[in-house]
């Protein structure tokens, strides 16, 4: 299961609506409306499940380690 996303229009970046689902019973789902809240612009949007897409929770980008730098 991963998060469904879209895109604010706003800011382009990718949004979590809140809501998980299996991708494939996702794409076979009825489509619907929906609102949801956006943290990048702080407001909500109203998206379309066609534009949405599940994230896919195998290909997360990996956190980078801190590296201490000498000044020179």
């Amino acid at each position: 299961m991963g998060n469904v996303m879209f895109e604010c229009p706003v800011t382009g970046e990718a949004v979590p609506t809140g809501l998980k689902a299996e991708k494939k019973k996702f794409y076979s789902s009825p489509v619907f409306f929906a609102r949801s809240y956006c943290p990048h612009c702080d407001r909500d949007h109203e998206w379309f499940a066609g534009d949405a897409w599940v994230e896919d929770t195998e290909r997360r980008v990996p956190r980078f380690e801190a590296v201490a730098v000498a000044a020179e």
